[in-house]
């Protein structure tokens, strides 16, 4: 079982394909030399190998062979051969047999039928030889490949089943089962269904039950020494059982007996656009009770019977059978030979596109639509093309579907329109006219021999008035050797009027995919082709010179598009709007204007459909206004010339007017570009002179607009003076910061070097304001620092000035910095480990640290004496560890940070207390475990408390305490090695002790006792 949310897959190895075989490999589709002669005068074989199995079938799969008639044991010789896994012999049929020994016996005989079939069809001869060495065999013992039981969530990929009765069992509300690329070649049957199976999908797979081209009725029996009727040699299915919310898509079904046996209670289940080729009997067999089952864009390709009846007492519910192409026009042998009817065999005959089996309730709820039915005569003669085996009822439709009889087969019979069925806009056509009517018990229940007799004749209110004989088909494209159902496609397409005149009335019809529908039979597999769109309500609007606004409707959801020009050719397109939409506006623009337009409008539906309007026209108004012009501007001024700039709100031509006066005098040239960002340029004038100006623009209809009056001084004649410096000043002088003021007799930028020497080496940023005020800051000085500077300016024309040397002194730093922070001393053994943490001031430089042992602190960076001088930055941490102390001194700290000048700040404090653990003599110094050995030395204490005395790392049990001496044993396991003793998580040096008999490993050297 899988999830939901974590299916399990089972699927072929990439790059590799898994094949799960139940065959007998000596015996499958080979001409391998398996079979030993067992009694050459009535060609009996057995395998030379054994089997042992409940169960044996065979495939033969060359067309003129076939197993030896039924009649008896007689077959295969006359004993009896004794039980078989508790059953007598096992016959699949007359001519196979498994017996006793685990041999399979098989006797086969010529059958070479017709070379021909009625239509014209060749079949390839197969050698005349009956010794199975020599044909191709497929037989196998496997019950069946895969029994899901209760399964859940479970995905099959790219897998091939083969060789056996059926290929999956499903019990036990088994759900949500995949089948993706899979393969089936079954015996009997591909999936059997049962117990409330729900929710499968099945697709892009295969399903094979390995029939020959045409069947040969022989009775094989299933059972054991069947006597009675039989089915004929392959019955099969591809899936058998109740199926709700099933989606079968995409497969492929061949050569098998049945491809569905859909029983009762299947609802909500997708059948759609898989293709089944030769089939022999149903491709599908639909019990009564289903609801909302959908059998859509199938191919159904050279089968015996299309879509059939199994009646049984259920309700029936809706199915839709639309779009699928349903030929059953291949000939086939019916009859059986050696049992029932044998007198009918060989006989050359089609079946029906529907059928109906057995007793039941006939009266289902098929809508049946948009079909394409390609069809014979029968040799159960009075069978119809048409639905007939349905029962009339209000809930059967049968609409807008192609009937291609190939010769004089009945169409339609057995529904009256007393019993509320509907027929409308079906094409009907008969290749001849023969011995079976038209119509049969049909309409008011008579017999017409045309359809214009039908019509001319029915006086009833039926919905007839779509049904027609298609004026336009030629029976010559199926009616053939060569026949090919997909031909037909050629000739129904959306672009052939025929199909497009249906008068097919939906008023009383209550499922929506067909209403309008106005084509008819079914349009090639995977598609989904529906109607163009409808155009309609096409007007232009919002006109003006230039522009036009196209709208229009759709009766779907369709993009946009419109063609237009100045002719009915057109020859200008809109860009495609690819939105799906039913309302559509188009804004076509820049047109000229008083010019009349031709245009036309264009939808393409999602299915790919186009339609296209009549064509329309409008006419552009005229241009009365005249350009409105805007932004006027002078531009890159000189001493001789100025550019002028504007911009109109519509392409018109450009010309400035200029002169000293307002009567201006001067023209550019005209530039007759019809433009909406211009520019003039007006050269030769005077130096340091007032010029007014306007600039005139005037459209593509000679409509003038002329701006106000503008103005602007030319410069002076070409200035070659540097600016004159004065009034260099400095001020605001600080730490690290001053401001140097001038001043220049014209206006230029502003900029000073300055340095600690006339070298200067710092230069102030640019400031390019043309001023003659200047004033720029100066920043990021040190402090008491003597700067040399000059100020530099320099004019609109280029021209620099640069002044004197001037200098001024920054003030002194005064400020030290902030204390350190969290200063804190670890007492240890003969010495102090401090700790703290910077202040944050930038200028930090440094930490000192001092100390006296009075128990007053160090007041200031004199007193007491100097632990530590140490280069520091700003808010690290800082540590240093103060040795070679004296135990039990209290030491006092202070700690001064200082900056460069150096200001110090003012002391933070700490203070501990070393201590001095130290051992000066074991006794004695060596012995075993458990020796008494006194510890002497200094600052043990007088209370063992939490303190502890160790042999190379072990704790050893102490039976004296004291502040010089110490009584330990040695302890279990020890070895030689250090004592050391611990006070107050203090360690005291280490004294060697040596243990007799256990000498510690050198490092990397493991002992073992």
């Amino acid at each position: 079982k899988g999830t939901a949310s974590a299916p399990i897959t089972i699927r072929s190895y990439p790059g590799e394909r898994a094949s799960i075989d139940g065959g007998t490999p000596d015996f499958r589709n080979t001409s391998n030399p398996a079979w030993e002669l067992v009694n050459a005068s009535i060609g009996l074989y057995r395998s030379k190998t054994t089997v042992w199995a409940s169960f044996v079938r065979a495939w033969l799969i060359d067309d003129d062979i076939q197993l030896v008639e039924y009649g008896s044991q007689a077959n295969l010789e006359s004993t009896y051969y004794g039980p078989v896994s508790g059953f007598k012999p096992l016959y699949t049929g007359p001519g196979l047999q498994l017996r006793s020994d685990g041999r399979i016996y098989i006797r086969l005989q010529y059958n070479p039928n017709d070379l021909t079939d009625p239509s014209g069809k060749p079949i390839t001869p197969k050698p005349a030889n009956t010794n199975p060495n020599n044909n191709r065999l497929a037989v196998f013992t496997s019950e069946q490949i895969l029994a899901l039981v209760d399964a859940e969530y479970l995905h099959f990929k790219d897998l091939d089943f083969s060789y056996s009765k059926q290929i999956f069992d499903v019990r036990n509300g088994t759900h949500h089962i995949e089948l993706d690329g899979c393969r089936l070649n079954y015996g009997s049957y591909g999936l059997v269904i049962r117990d409330n199976i729900h929710d499968w999908e099945i697709h892009d797979s295969e399903f094979n039950n390995g029939l020959p081209d045409y069947v040969y009725w022989t009775d094989v029996k299933n059972g054991n020494n069947e006597v009675a009727e039989a089915y004929p040699e392959f019955q099969s299915a591809a899936i058998e059982g109740s199926i709700p919310s099933f989606n079968i898509h995409n497969n492929v079904f061949r050569n098998t007996f049945d491809s569905f046996d859909i029983k009762d209670g299947t609802t909500n289940t997708s059948i759609k656009y898989n293709t089944f080729k030769y089939h022999r009997d149903d491709v599908m067999e639909l019990a009564t009770g289903l609801s909302n089952v959908e059998i859509a864009h199938n191919m159904l390709w050279h089968v015996g019977s299309g879509i059939s009846i199994a009646p049984s007492s259920a309700t029936p519910g809706h199915v839709y059978i639309h779009h699928n192409v349903i030929d059953n026009s291949a000939y086939q042998h019916g009859g059986r030979s050696g049992n029932y009817r044998e007198s009918d065999w060989p006989v050359w005959t089609t079946i029906d596109p529907f059928g109906s089996h057995d007793t039941g309730n006939k009266a289902v709820w098929w809508k049946i639509y948009n079909n394409t039915i390609v069809t014979r005569r029968s040799g159960y003669d009075w069978n119809a093309a048409g639905p007939s085996p349905i029962t009339g009822n209000s809930e059967k439709y049968v609409y807008n579907n192609i009937f291609f009889v190939i010769d004089d087969r009945i169409i339609f019979r057995d529904d009256q329109v007393s019993l509320g069925s509907h027929y409308d806009g079906d094409i009907v056509y008969r290749n001849m006219q023969g011995s079976f009517p038209f119509f049969f018990d049909f309409g008011d229940g008579g017999q017409y021999s045309s359809l214009a007799d039908f019509k001319s004749k029915l006086v009833t209110d039926w919905e007839l008035h779509g049904l027609q004989i298609d004026p336009g088909f030629s029976a010559s494209a199926i009616n053939n050797p060569a026949f090919d159902s997909a031909t037909i496609w050629g000739r129904y397409q959306p672009t052939n009027s025929q199909v497009f005149t249906t008068g097919a009335s939906y008023s009383r019809l209550n499922w929506p995919e067909i209403q309008g529908v106005n084509y008819r039979g079914a349009l090639p597999a995977n598609s989904t082709v529906t109607n163009p769109p409808i155009i309609s309500s096409v007007t232009s609007s919002s006109v003006t010179t230039n522009s036009a606004t196209i709208t229009w409707s759709t009766d779907k959801a369709s993009d946009s598009q419109v063609e237009y020009g100045t002719t009915n050719a057109y020859g200008s397109s809109t860009p495609l709007n690819s939105t799906l939409v039913t309302s559509h506006s188009v804004t076509l623009s820049g047109l000229p204007a008083s010019t009349p337009w031709h245009y036309r409008v264009k939808s393409r539906d999602a299915a790919g459909h186009l339609a296209v309007s009549a064509d329309f026209t409008f006419t552009t108004t005229a241009d009365t206004a005249a350009p409105v012009i805007s932004a006027v501007s002078a531009a890159s001024i000189s001493s001789s010339g100025a550019s002028i700039k504007w911009t109109t709100n519509e392409a018109s031509n450009s010309q400035v007017e200029y002169g000293t006066t307002t009567s201006y005098g001067n023209s550019t040239l005209l530039n007759t570009s019809l433009i909406t960002n211009h520019l003039q340029t007006v050269g030769g004038l005077a130096a340091s002179t007032l010029y007014h100006y306007r600039v005139k623009s005037r459209d593509a209809a000679g409509n003038l607009a002329v701006s106000g009056d503008f103005a602007f001084t030319t410069l002076s004649a070409q200035d070659t003076s540097p600016p004159l410096i004065s009034g260099v000043t400095s001020s605001n002088i600080s730490t690290n910061s001053a401001t140097i003021t001038w001043s220049t007799d014209e206006d230029s930028d502003s900029q000073v070097e300055y340095g600690l020497s006339t070298s200067y080496g710092s230069l102030s940023i640019l400031n390019s304001t043309l001023t003659k005020s200047h004033s720029v800051n100066l920043t990021g000085l040190s402090s008491g620092q003597t700067y040399s500077y000059r100020v530099k300016s320099r004019d609109a024309a280029g021209n620099l000035a640069i002044s004197s040397n001037f200098a001024f002194v920054t003030a002194g730093d005064t400020t030290p910095p902030g204390q350190v922070q969290n200063f804190a001393g670890v007492a240890g053994n003969a010495q102090v480990t401090l700790n703290w943490v910077n202040p944050a001031d930038v200028d930090l430089k440094g930490v000192m640290i001092r100390y006296r042992t009075d128990g007053i602190f160090p007041a200031n960076k004199s007193d007491g004496v100097l632990v530590a001088d140490l280069a520091e930055s700003a808010r690290a941490r800082g540590s240093f560890v103060h040795t070679g102390l004296t135990g039990g001194t209290a030491y006092s700290y202070s700690s001064f940070s200082y900056d460069a000048i150096p200001n110090y700040s003012s002391p933070a404090h700490a203070q501990a207390t070393p201590v001095n653990v130290t051992i000066t003599s074991l006794n004695p110094n060596q012995g075993s475990t458990g020796t008494a050995v006194v510890i002497n030395g200094t600052g043990f204490g007088n209370l063992q408390g939490s303190n502890k005395v160790t042999f190379n790392g072990l704790t050893a049990a102490v039976s004296a305490w004291g502040a010089t001496s110490i009584t330990a044993a040695v302890p279990a396991n020890a070895t030689t090695g250090p004592v050391i003793v611990t006070v107050n998580g203090v360690q005291s040096n280490g004294m060697t002790f040596k243990v007799d008999g256990r000498l510690a490993a050198p490092s990397g050297v493991h002992v073992k006792e």
